[in-house]
């Protein structure tokens, strides 16, 4: 699998963790974004007319590790992502052991 050898992209993680406040609960960082070598590929794009035009973005990362997990706020090419569902590590033999990750943009550049 070349794209685990020799990824193309690099995305941005950033872990969070979900704080009670005063104001409800809410996203706090936690620890420093880390930078991981992957391969990006588009999932999905969608887009709905109700109650005005709402798109849907969806993206698989590929990496040999992963640092995130369901919480973590992912920047790809200046727009954020958030994962769908849980990162998935599959560890079928040492040469193929990898993560995939399903993110939906949240913000656009």
């Amino acid at each position: 699998m070349s794209m685990l050898n020799r990824p193309r992209h690099v995305v941005t993680v950033q872990n969070r963790r979900l704080v009670r406040g005063a104001h409800g609960t809410e996203y706090r960082l936690d620890g420093d974004p880390v930078e991981v070598p992957c391969t990006v590929r588009s999932s999905s794009a969608t887009e709905t007319n109700t109650d005005g035009l709402q798109v849907s973005t969806l993206k698989r990362v590929i990496a040999r590790t992963w640092p995130g997990d369901v919480h973590s706020l992912i920047t790809f090419r200046g727009d954020e992502y958030e994962p769908q569902g849980d990162p998935q590590e599959f560890d079928g033999s040492e040469r193929t052991t990898h993560w995939e990750i399903l993110i939906q943009r949240v913000k656009g550049a």
